[in-house]
């Protein structure tokens, strides 16, 4: 069983179509053309624009991996090259798709329970053969921080202003949307689960839905610090943080265990201009 934490940052929106630590990342790099045998190169389809993903994995010790993800149209400089860490954090290309996963496995401590998990990698699995990921680029600080806060957010925002109130959902974990083989919340049902809760809170502002099908997510983080049972009842709260002379805002949101206040996960979803 793997349990992640993510990170989107897109730079640029493609039209896509239809607990323990990491980070998933959307964004937009550009960076050297090197071609390497090891590094998988797919063709994809999103929508009906053909596309180009590479993929670069690392050594993020024993318990974890780190994986970097490019999506790039076919007609784009970085298609079908390789994918390395100085490209995806230094020389981001406005025109490409960009995410950062980090994995960490773990198990159940007591049987049935998803409350205690533990980590814990399976027998086998190696990971000193993969490159290891210079300091600098290390999700752990920003991780520890957002699970010791409970927000990505910092305390004071130079470009940002903490609007006033706190929207609380109240959410019940579904068994067929929510949950995967292993009994587990399944990683990207966070992401719908904060979607669901970002609807609720945009609706109380008196904003429209058509607005919000059209909203641009300029970049989104996800960390996952929790697990919990099917049909666990959770509160997800909304804080607001905007930019009082641009139209940038971002919906910073916690959820927790609602019976035990443990927190689950934490997002921080960057919205550009309505």
């Amino acid at each position: 069983m793997r349990h992640q934490f993510a990170d989107l940052r897109p730079d640029r929106r493609l039209d896509l179509g239809g607990g323990g630590g990491g980070l998933s990342d959307r964004r937009a790099p550009g960076a050297d053309r090197r071609r390497s045998a090891d590094v998988p190169v797919v063709l994809l389809l999103l929508g009906a624009r053909q596309c180009s993903g590479a993929s670069a994995r690392a050594d993020f010790g024993s318990s974890s991996t780190l994986a970097l993800h490019r999506i790039a149209p076919e007609n784009s400089s970085q298609a079908g090259t390789a994918l390395d860490a100085e490209e995806f954090y230094d020389h981001p290309d406005p025109g490409c798709l960009y995410v950062e996963n980090m994995n960490r496995w773990v198990s159940r401590t007591l049987p049935g329970s998803n409350n205690t998990l533990a980590a814990l990698a399976p027998d086998g699995f190696t990971h000193s053969h993969l490159p290891r990921v210079p300091n600098r680029y290390s999700v752990r600080t920003p991780v520890g921080r957002a699970r010791e806060a409970a927000s990505f957010m910092p305390d004071a925002c130079a470009d940002l202003a903490l609007q006033d109130g706190q929207f609380c959902f109240d959410y019940q974990l579904d068994l067929v949307r929510d949950i995967n083989g292993a009994g587990l919340i399944y990683f990207a049902a966070y992401f719908a689960i904060f979607d669901t809760a970002l609807l609720q809170w945009w609706r109380s502002l008196g904003r429209a839905d058509a607005q919000f099908s059209r909203r641009r997510v300029v970049q989104q983080r996800v960390g996952f610090f929790g697990n919990a049972d099917p049909g666990a009842k959770c509160v997800i709260t909304v804080q607001n943080w905007v930019n009082p002379t641009g139209g940038q805002e971002v919906a910073d949101m916690a959820m927790h265990d609602a019976s035990t206040g443990r927190l689950l996960a934490v997002t921080a979803i960057e919205l550009g201009g309505r």
